[in-house]
């Protein structure tokens, strides 16, 4: 046999094997890398998932980092033929005992033989935040005097506060 004809029959197994096995390959895109959130707000993470392959597949979903004990992922687990694609939703909500900060959340999809991820971001902020401003630290009083302190409070933050004022040290009675 000629080279011309090994090389010849050596390609059409590979490309029968190809043809009947199937390839499996997946894309992950996503939409945004980080996310601006208060404590207390939900945001939304989308992954697409696309199927590259030559073969239907099957995937399941996970989340890892520092931001999947509030993180929500749906759907877990889904097919996809050939050429099909997905949307992978990531609901982010920090509660109100999380510190500001920036927080890792990996959006980790897996088929029978390969696995990806997609890194975002949770940026978690202070969005309640007061101000409090006196135009006088500190008056003399005789005993007995009554005296009046006039200050500003603002809310700095994101969101509508109530706010319960009170005194403290010798004088506040």
């Amino acid at each position: 046999m000629s080279n011309k004809r090994i090389l010849l029959l050596l390609l059409l197994f590979i490309l029968s094997c190809y043809t009947v096995f199937g390839i499996e390959d997946f894309t992950l895109l996503s939409t945004q890398s980080v996310n601006s959130m208060c404590q207390g707000s939900t945001v939304l993470y989308t992954t697409v998932v696309q199927n590259t392959g030559t073969s239907f597949n099957q995937y399941t979903v996970n989340t890892v980092g520092d931001a999947t004990s509030w993180a929500t992922t749906v759907p877990l687990g889904f097919s996809l033929n050939p050429g099909g694609s997905r949307i992978i939703y990531t609901y982010v909500t920090p509660g109100f005992g999380v510190n500001p900060g920036n927080y890792n959340l990996d959006v980790v999809v897996s088929s029978t033989q390969l696995s990806k991820k997609v890194s975002y971001t949770a940026s978690v902020q202070n969005c309640y935040k007061i101000g409090v401003s006196a135009s006088e630290k500190s008056k003399e009083v005789c005993p007995g005097q009554n005296t009046q302190y006039n200050f500003k409070i603002s809310n700095l933050g994101d969101y509508k506060q109530s706010y319960v004022l009170s005194l403290e040290a010798s004088g506040a009675e």
